[in-house]
This record gives structure tokens, sequence and C-alpha cells, in this order.
């Protein structure tokens, strides 16, 4: 972290392409096959969105954006009925009514796991509770029954 940021490590999201599970799945060969696919995904400023774009075009596919919904539910919900493939939560997917309707596609040079940090001003000593009480609470919601822990950073130290 740069010097002057107090953050903490909260877990790692797992990312996942997902699919309908129904009817005859087109094939993926890895990222130059998925230029004709329309995804569903969040509008432009999602992280997970740029890394999807800057995957592909690493690939010179051009990514195709058929829906843009900030609601997992609706990019789930339009994906089960085939309009397309999404990147989303493997946890949001776990929890989703629809998952019986659908399916994670594994892609070969599409690979999102990311790690989760709570970043703020070290001037604010009078909420370290506060702060310690969210990062706990957040740590928890992101992690498996057997990943609790959270990691602590500050200054110019990357754990």
């Amino acid at each position: 972290m740069p010097a002057g940021v107090d953050a903490t490590r909260l877990g790692r999201e797992r990312l996942v392409v997902v699919g309908p599970r129904e009817g005859r799945a087109p094939r993926f060969d890895g990222l130059a096959s998925l230029g004709g696919v329309g995804w569903i995904l969040n509008p432009e400023g999602c992280a997970a969105r740029a890394l999807l774009q800057r995957a592909l075009l690493t690939a010179n596919v051009r990514m195709r954006v058929a829906v843009e919904t900030y609601t997992y539910d609706l990019q789930l919900a339009l994906v089960a009925r085939r309009r397309g493939l999404s990147l989303v939560p493997a946890r949001i997917l776990a929890k989703s009514p629809l998952r019986p309707r659908l399916r994670v596609r594994r892609i070969r040079g599409l690979d999102f796991p990311l790690t989760i940090w709570a970043v703020r001003s070290p001037a604010t000593p009078d909420l370290d509770a506060v702060w310690g009480e969210l990062d706990r609470a957040l740590a928890e919601r992101l992690s498996a029954p057997h990943r609790r822990s959270t990691q602590r950073a500050t200054g110019g130290n990357r754990p």
C-alpha cells in the first residue's frame, strides 16, 4: 500500500464466467473463441468488467456488451434465458436461486481472483473500533467457512 494509507486485507473474491445450463452450449477454447459472445455485465467503472476487457484485448477480441446492469440477479436471469454470458462473484452464483439453470464456463485465459481490501486514512483513530467491526463483518461475508482471517498493511507494506 502507498505511504499514508491504512488497509486491511478482507479476503479474496473469485469471479466466474457464467452461461446457461440448458441447451447446446458452444465450446469456448480460449479467449479467441469469445469474439461473437454477448456479455451481460456491470456498467463501465466495474473492476471485473475492466479485467475481462483487458483479457479479451490481449487476444484481439472485441468485447460485445449485450446488457449493462448493476443487478447480479438480473444478470443471472438473462444468462439463464440464453441472452449471453456474465462475469459474477462465485459467492453470488452459489446463493442464487437460478443456480440450477446456470453453469460455470471455464475458459482458458480467463482467471479472475481478486483481493478485497478496506482502505482508509490512518487519521481516524477514534473510529478504529468501528473500522475493526466493519472489517470483521466484511471479511466474514467474503470468506469461506475455513478462511476467516484478515491481514493488515500500512504505508509501503505489501503482504
